[in-house]
């Protein structure tokens, strides 16, 4: 990330700072108006799976599988402080680890 910015971005915005946007399509199909090119901001090197409830369980495990980078997963309760290389969760639920789903 260059150095002196400061992001911050919820729900949608988010997903600008991972270098897709692929996930935000993960829960349903969108109309997409023809558009095929995801790229995002790429200020961070992973995904993000934001609004994560224990329903999206099985979604989730399947769709991480075939992601184009290593995503980490966020519940209404969460948040993620990068400063850096480091990457802090912020916020009261359990950490949700894409591996352990």
């Amino acid at each position: 990330m260059p150095r002196g910015l400061i992001y911050m971005g919820a729900s949608a915005g988010s997903y600008l700072t991972c270098p897709t946007i692929e996930t935000s399509t993960w829960k349903r199909e969108h109309n997409r108006y023809g558009v095929t090119n995801f790229t995002a901001l790429n200020l961070v090197p992973f995904l993000l799976f934001v609004h994560y409830r224990p329903e999206h369980q099985e979604l989730v495990r399947e769709r991480i599988k075939h992601a184009s980078h290593p995503v980490k997963i966020l519940t209404d309760e969460q948040a993620l402080l990068v400063e850096g290389n480091d990457v802090a969760l912020i916020g009261t639920d359990p950490e949700v680890v894409g591996e352990n789903l």
